[in-house]
């Protein structure tokens, strides 16, 4: 038969043991739980551990509870689970028009581009071209009181002369220029009357 001390002794160790199996299952489980909730992440490159973020609000400076931050209020869905669309942006109002002008011209650039009281205009239906040739017409608007009165048309001008005379088709029966695909049909007629005459760069 077995002592009563003996009986002792086995229950004894049999309650450590259990104890030691209790614990390991708890600490088991914790760590389980927090590696699902809780559990540190690394941060992407360096391989550091990233603390938890806490589950609970830190309190405010008096000591009060801190309420939790209502969540952001998300854009409502449509039945297919589509997002509404965004407002559309305001209309762009168009670019003015430029408005008529005349005045002295400062500076002729090319054939079809001069600078008329400060301000930069480009003749309509021509396509000017550079060079020396900028230097002749010059010379033929001072000849003609070096002034002009430009209508818009399109976003370019018809500019004329204090005699009425059309720079644009002036331009074309000189060689100083070609007739853009656009150009009235006097324009035309005038970059082929050049072209006859081996005007200015038709010249062969």
């Amino acid at each position: 038969m077995i002592s009563t001390d003996a009986f002792r002794g086995r229950v004894l160790v049999c309650a450590l043991a259990a104890g030691m199996l209790l614990a390991s299952a708890v600490h088991a489980e914790g760590t389980f739980f927090k590696s699902r909730r809780g559990a540190a992440t690394l941060n992407p490159g360096s391989g550091t551990p990233v603390p938890p973020i806490p589950q609970t609000p830190a309190p405010t400076a008096n000591g009060s509870p801190r309420l939790p931050q209502p969540a952001p209020q998300q854009r409502d869905t449509d039945s297919a689970g589509r997002a509404d669309p965004a407002p559309a942006p305001p209309p762009v109002a168009p670019a003015a028009a430029p408005a008529a002008h005349s005045g002295s011209v400062d500076r002729v650039l090319t054939t079809d581009t001069l600078s008329v009281g400060g301000q930069q205009v480009q003749l309509a239906g021509v396509e000017g071209v550079s060079g020396p040739v900028t230097q002749g017409l010059s010379h033929y608007l001072q000849s003609q009181g070096n002034h002009l009165s430009c209508t818009p048309v399109g976003g370019r001008f018809r500019c004329v002369t204090d005699a009425g005379k059309d720079l644009g088709l002036l331009v074309l029966l000189n060689g100083a220029g070609r007739a853009t695909a656009d150009a009235p049909r006097e324009y035309h007629a005038a970059e082929n009357q050049a072209r006859a005459n081996n005007q200015g760069i038709w010249h062969r």
